[in-house]
């Protein structure tokens, strides 16, 4: 062996006997319930400071939510973000949340709570799919985004399943309160509401329609709850605009005949009578001609795609948003007609 500058002098590998991990790993846990039997957790205590801290403000409070429409039903409860305050409150807790595995169709993510003063241990598994309808994969950004979804949820329900519903449901309670507001406060939380998924995409029809009300004006408490924790949900990835306010069904002829009738063009106003002006009540200016045409173009491939044209159009939200007086948006049609190009020439292979 050569003792020359830069060699390196070989060495051993050691291996730790198995029997050695564990007793590491035992000496750990016992030295943490030790802990937790000397210093044990106070509930009062728990509940004033896991209170104060989910209603510090209006955003955090509104992040202390969830709430997803399921099978007709609407599923509310306590976020990812209430239930780390809570773990945080707590004491005496370790929880954790990882993906453990990935195939072609899902992900599948594990979370772990284990209350050690009570020696009370809860792990639960969910599965993600990372597919879209059409079977191809997401890209990797997509199903990293997916997998930490899925380690969220699995960490909320086994954090919610060690600390009783009784303990974490008054501090739930306090921070709904907090984040919708009274009855000062509603009209502009809801105008906040309205205007954050209109940005998504999202205009009153199609949200009006998930609610299953006529007006905005009736969006009430429990409605504006519902939107906060949605709005939540898709802010995480753990749901998306699509799945929370699903577009309403339409026929391929009641799709033909909603686009016609909205390509007509309006014809120009009379002009008012001398001195007097008017704001109301006036009809519209017509639609240039460039978007009739683009409009008449979809119409087009409508009828040489046949069906499979629809899930263009419903992706592009045209069966409920596009009201195409109001919305004869040329970045809409543009992308209409690209993916109308595209699905033709998909076809023609």
């Amino acid at each position: 062996m050569s003792d020359t500058p830069g060699s390196e002098m070989a060495r051993p590998i050691e291996f730790v006997p198995v029997n050695a991990i564990e007793a590491i790993t035992r000496g750990e846990i016992d030295t943490q319930i030790a802990t937790a039997k000397r210093f044990p957790r106070n509930i009062d205590a728990f509940r004033n400071k896991a209170t104060a801290w989910a209603c510090v403000d209006e955003e955090t409070a509104g992040s202390c939510m969830y709430a997803l429409p399921r099978a007709g039903k609407k599923i509310e409860g306590g976020s990812i973000r209430l239930a780390e305050i809570c773990a945080s409150c707590y004491g005496n807790l370790r929880w954790q949340g990882r993906i453990i595995g990935a195939d072609g169709t899902h992900v599948t993510a594990m979370g772990m709570a284990y209350d050690v003063e009570n020696n009370i241990a809860i792990s639960i598994e969910k599965q993600r799919r990372i597919t879209d309808r059409n079977g191809k994969r997401f890209n990797e950004d997509m199903v990293t985004v997916t997998g930490n979804a899925a380690s969220s949820v699995a960490m909320r329900e086994a954090i919610f399943k060690v600390i009783p519903r009784a303990y974490w449901q008054p501090i739930y309670d306090a921070a709904r309160k907090t984040a919708i507001g009274d009855a000062e406060t509603l009209g502009e939380r809801r105008t906040k509401m309205l205007a954050h998924f209109a940005k998504l995409g999202v205009f009153e029809d199609r949200l009006l329609a998930t609610l299953e009300l006529d007006s905005t004006e009736n969006i009430g408490p429990d409605d504006l709850a519902e939107l906060i924790g949605t709005a939540n949900l898709i802010r995480e990835g753990q749901t998306t605009v699509d799945e929370a306010f699903p577009a309403p069904e339409m026929t391929k002829q009641g799709m033909r005949e909603r686009l016609t009738k909205k390509s007509k063009p309006v014809p120009e106003p009379p002009p008012p009578p001398a001195n007097e002006t008017t704001t109301k009540g006036q009809a519209p200016p017509p639609i240039p001609q460039h978007l009739l045409d683009s409009q008449a173009r979809i119409l087009t491939h409508i009828g040489n795609l046949g069906d499979e044209a629809f899930g263009v159009l419903g992706n592009n939200g045209l069966e409920s948003e596009l009201e195409l007086r109001a919305c004869a948006n040329p970045l809409i049609l543009t992308k209409v007609e690209e993916e109308m190009a595209e699905l033709a020439k998909t076809k023609g292979k």
